[in-house]
């Protein structure tokens, strides 16, 4: 099929009512202007990579009805591009989704339309991921009040040194502050709910504010101190927190920890289940070495822990009657089940218990000694 052009630009015209621009025609272009329609169809998509291959690339003027722009589509635009000229037009787009913090990114401070900030932008509700991932000169970021999320790596590598969170926020992204190395003070409104892995990973230091309530212990990161009692998760830099109504640990949260436990034991991951371990609450996750299970939990679910290839130790409590069928099947490093974690290689269940399901111990191959009380059927 010949490609369609227009211009300078080739296009395709999409389900027969919209153009997606593809490209130029002339790759050593220094300036663009992609059109609001191009045969009576309105320009609503530039292609994933469209002008990857224009290193020479100065200027260009992007129509407000472009609603999607491709990743990539501007990715080895020349840091000696116009800095002014370039971004122009787009204060509405997010560009630096796709250039992915290219070097051309020189300003120094950002923040919504109106701030006075070298770079202004019309996001209200979500800083989009990447948005300002490697841009190593911004130091200042001011956030509109509006905000509910901000996105995997937005400020990813940035020089950022202080930042406030505006109340209302609810969801920070994947990597979203990763290697911000000057970031040293942060405040952390009582809204949030969840970070995302590594949101706040390579930070040497820095100083938290927000809440004053306690909860969370220091696990991957000591200077991580406190948190918004509200958050439901922080997966890396803090504990990951599992709530009491969860069905089972999530399987994303596989190698974000090692050891697991109830909430204050201060192991990698905590959860609030009491008496009853839910059906496959660890299932499939190898990361898991250590579990300590809380004293009063009377039961453990059919294959709470199957197939958590590398766990080594795990404390049962005397009031544990009850493991379900395949609790702990193909458990292949387990060399340890007691009242407390120990360097003994014995599998010694509670005197409690009363029943044990079919091929609990199915697979566990490392097995050394095992005591099984008397009562068990």
């Amino acid at each position: 099929m010949p490609k369609l052009t227009s211009d300078g630009l080739t296009y395709r015209i999409i389900k027969g009512d919209h153009i997606r621009i593809t490209g130029a025609i002339d790759t050593c272009t220094e300036s663009l202007v992609i059109p609001e329609s191009i045969a009576d169809l309105p320009v609503t998509e530039i292609a994933a990579h469209a002008f990857a291959k224009c290193p020479f690339l100065h200027r260009i003027q992007i129509p407000e009805c472009i609603s999607e722009i491709g990743v990539g589509a501007f990715a080895y635009i020349t840091e000696d591009a116009d800095q002014d000229k370039l971004f122009e037009y787009i204060d509405r787009w997010n560009l630096y989704d796709n250039l992915k913090g290219h070097p051309c990114a020189r300003f120094e401070s950002a923040g919504p339309i109106g701030s006075g900030c070298d770079y202004t932008f019309g996001w209200t509700r979500k800083i989009p991921s990447f948005a300002f991932a490697y841009c190593h000169h911004l130091s200042t970021v001011e956030l509109p009040p509006t905000l509910i999320e901000i996105g995997a790596g937005a400020f990813t590598e940035c020089s950022i040194q202080t930042i406030h969170l505006p109340d209302g926020l609810l969801d920070i992204g994947t990597n979203a502050f990763a290697g911000c190395l000057q970031l040293n003070s942060i405040y952390l409104p009582e809204t949030l709910r969840s970070t995302g892995a590594f949101a706040f990973s390579r930070i040497p230091e820095i100083e938290w504010g927000g809440s004053t309530e306690s909860w969370v212990n220091a696990a991957h990161n000591p200077m991580i101190q406190s948190l918004p009692h509200g958050i439901v998760s922080v997966k890396e830099g803090g504990i990951l927190h599992i709530d009491q109504n969860a069905p089972r640990i999530p399987p994303e949260y596989n190698g974000l920890f090692r050891t697991a436990g109830p909430v204050g034991s201060g192991c990698d991951l905590e959860f609030e289940w009491q008496a009853v371990l839910p059906p496959e609450a660890f299932s499939g996750l190898s990361c898991v070495e250590k579990i300590i299970l809380p004293a009063g939990m009377c039961s453990i679910g059919e294959r709470a822990f199957f197939e958590c290839t590398n766990l080594k130790s795990v404390v049962l409590p005397d009031s544990v009657c009850m493991i379900g069928i395949q609790a702990f099947t193909s458990c292949a490093s387990l060399i340890h089940i007691g009242p407390d974690h120990s360097t003994n290689e014995i599998v010694a269940l509670p005197e409690g218990v009363r029943e044990l399901g079919y091929n609990t111990f199915y697979g566990c191959k490392s097995i050394i000694e095992m005591h099984i009380p008397e009562s068990c059927t």
